[in-house]
């Protein structure tokens, strides 16, 4: 039967253990085994540094310019510092005063008059259905906001399923209504290209 390398260095180091442990009967033995055999020992210590803000240091670290001719530390003026805030105070916009520049806020018809829809309320809500194939017009022609867009298209869906409202076309009574909006010309957003645009074309032939 072949031992392997590690094998062999274990089965010696079992049998010269055990001969020095037959050798050792007196005092006297145990120094000469002591002197024999020398293991060696492998110590590894690990030294944890403390962090940069724990770390005191002997000399205390010096403020280094950046420039040669500048001044190493520099001490400022109480009073000069409170006098500098107060005109960078008196500089700073008012935050009370209303931005004349921003635009006026739009509301839709809805909100502007604030009326309060229901399903059952079925000539206003038939406003906003198309009179040729009963679909829901868009928000980009009813003109609503996108809460009151959404509100109406509930509101449209559940009286067509309680049977108030037909699902294919407009009612025929309130056909011939007064408008809210004109439904074949859609309002046009204003962008920041179509204001660009017209702005050429008056300077262009003003």
């Amino acid at each position: 039967m072949a031992l392997s390398r590690t094998n062999c260095l274990r089965t010696t180091g079992l049998i010269r253990s055990v001969e020095l442990l037959s050798r050792i009967s007196s005092p006297q033995n145990l120094l000469e085994a002591n002197k024999l055999v020398q293991i060696p020992c492998l110590s590894l210590t690990i030294v944890k540094k403390k962090p940069i803000s724990e770390r005191r240091y002997k000399t205390p670290l010096k403020f280094l310019p950046k420039h040669p001719f500048m001044e190493p530390h520099i001490e400022h003026n109480p009073e000069e510092i409170t006098k500098l805030l107060k005109e960078y105070k008196e500089n700073e916009p008012v935050s009370t005063m209303p931005n004349p520049y921003a635009k006026p806020y739009k509301r839709c018809i809805l909100c502007q008059h604030d009326v309060k829809l229901d399903y059952k309320n079925v000539q206003l809500l038939s406003q906003f259905v198309s009179p040729f194939t009963g679909q829901l017009l868009n928000r980009s022609i009813t003109g609503l906001c996108i809460p009151m867009q959404k509100k109406v298209s509930r509101l449209v869906k559940t009286s067509r399923k309680l049977g108030l409202m037909p699902f294919m076309f407009k009612d025929r009574r309130y056909v011939e209504d007064p408008k809210l909006f004109d439904p074949l010309r859609p309002k046009k957003y204003d962008s920041y290209f179509s204001k660009l645009y017209n702005n050429l074309l008056e300077k262009m032939y003003s």
